[in-house]
């Protein structure tokens, strides 16, 4: 094998890479191959890519499939289902008014971007996300949690490019652990099947994960409440809000 540059200019003239080259790519810098990844992007790409929006919330055509996700279909439910949709069949359809796309666009990049600053700022890499938005009296607005473990999958920075190398998994933050549990205990979300009792240790193991990931995104300590009275608490501040 000659270096990436080469294995660069040979993509670019037609080549396919191959099993052997791939494998030997995954060994390499992940500085190096972002550079040469860039420079094939420019190359067959130029400046410009393609912007996928998920209209439903039951496509069920997601490539990854997950087993729990609304997009998955794996999911029995009666919503119908929809394909990934271009912004040009959005415009089409009459889904979103080219002045509204535009708005969704920016909110979605600068929420983004900024999500991705402060994890980079607190050792971590904000691997994916979604948000949702709604409409109301005319006026978009983001509507639910944003860069949290319900909605986003992190990573740590420290080790990242080693286990990339090594072609391990990653040392994450989100809620996939769960996901892993429940399947390793025999649940996967299937018509008939039971959710299993989650042992006190598998609560405190989750809560901790969740602190963990509080405490690196916002820099601060998590400072527990009091569990003895929630039913009251809950009625407490719900009742504050309705005033």
């Amino acid at each position: 094998m000659d270096t990436p540059e080469t294995l660069t200019q040979q993509i670019m003239d037609g080549h396919q890479v191959t099993r052997e080259e791939a494998l030997w790519l995954s060994k390499q810098p992940l500085e190096h191959l972002c550079r040469q990844a860039d420079r094939i992007r420019r190359h067959f790409c130029k400046n410009t890519f393609d912007l996928c929006t998920i209209i439903n919330g039951k496509s069920g055509r997601c490539s990854e499939n997950c087993k729990f996700c609304a997009q998955s279909a794996h999911n029995h439910t009666d919503a119908d289902t929809y394909p990934l949709l271009s912004k040009e069949e959005i415009l089409a359809q009459g889904l979103a008014t080219p002045e509204e796309y535009a708005v969704l666009e920016q909110y979605t990049m600068a929420l983004f971007k900024r999500g991705t600053e402060i994890a980079a700022e607190r050792g971590l890499i904000l691997v994916d996300t979604k948000y949702e938005f709604g409409k109301h009296d005319g006026k978009i607005y983001l509507m639910d949690e944003i860069h949290t473990p319900d909605s986003s999958r992190y990573f740590y920075s420290e080790g990242y490019e080693e286990r990339f190398a090594n072609g391990e998994p990653q040392k994450q933050l989100s809620k996939e652990f769960v996901r892993e549990w429940l399947m390793d205990n025999g649940f996967q979300g299937k018509e008939g099947q039971q959710v299993p009792e989650m042992t006190d240790e598998i609560v405190t193991s989750i809560s901790e994960r969740y602190i963990e990931l509080y405490e690196h995104i916002t820099g601060e300590k998590f400072v527990k409440e009091d569990t003895g009275n929630i039913a009251e608490r809950i009625e407490k501040n719900v009742t504050e809000y309705l005033k």
